[in-house]
């Protein structure tokens, strides 16, 4: 910042010592003084617009716009304290909003599943118009495993509330259940202890 005001400093001393010294010859040529002075001015030419391009070559204009459009919004929002709150209100639940709305996106389509092989992975189901959703008996399950041909192996699961009983009682709990070859298809294994035998 100094150094830009040291620069600009130099930049006015130079169109001043210009100015003067073509005001100089002018009087030198038997012009008055005034006269001499605004025949100086006409000549350079538009004095504020030589500073704004000179800037322009030292540094982008885009940014000095910018940093002038900062300016005044801070301005505005600091005369306005209302307005302010509203802005930042909507600016934090719009961010929020778009934060929440790509993590779903990246989660669920753009970063590929967590198992291995995961574009070969197919969902079979029997939709049920009573209920509307996907829904398979474990008979038909079993008979769809034995008859399959087209896949490698195939495992089922069911989300339910279970009861889970400790020292201070018993309390409902979210679970999945598991069945098939769901540990060989996800290569997934329990955080703790073991797994049962064969389903």
């Amino acid at each position: 910042m100094t150094r830009r005001r040291r620069a600009l400093q130099d930049l006015e001393e130079d169109i001043r010592d210009h100015l003067e010294r073509e005001t100089r010859d002018n009087i030198e040529r038997g012009m008055p003084p005034a006269q001499a002075r605004a025949a100086a001015r006409r000549k350079f030419g538009n004095v504020a617009l030589v500073e704004e391009e000179t800037r322009a070559v030292w540094r982008r204009p885009w940014l000095d716009q910018l940093l002038q459009d900062l300016g005044f919004a801070f301005r505005v929002l600091r005369r306005d304290p209302a307005f302010t709150a509203v802005a930042i209100l909507t600016l934090a639940v719009g961010i929020g909003l778009n934060t929440a709305v790509f993590s779903v996106v990246n989660s669920v389509l753009l970063r590929p599943l967590d198992y291995p092989n995961p574009g070969r992975l197919v969902w079979l189901g029997d939709y049920n118009p009573h209920i509307h959703r996907d829904m398979v008996m474990l008979s038909d399950f079993a008979e769809w495993r034995a008859r399959a041909r087209s896949y490698n192996s195939m495992a089922a699961y069911s989300y339910q509330q279970v009861a889970v009983a400790n020292t201070r009682g018993a309390f409902p709990v979210g679970a999945v259940l598991v069945g098939g070859d769901f540990w060989t298809l996800t290569e997934a294994g329990p955080a703790l202890g073991r797994l049962f035998g064969p389903d």
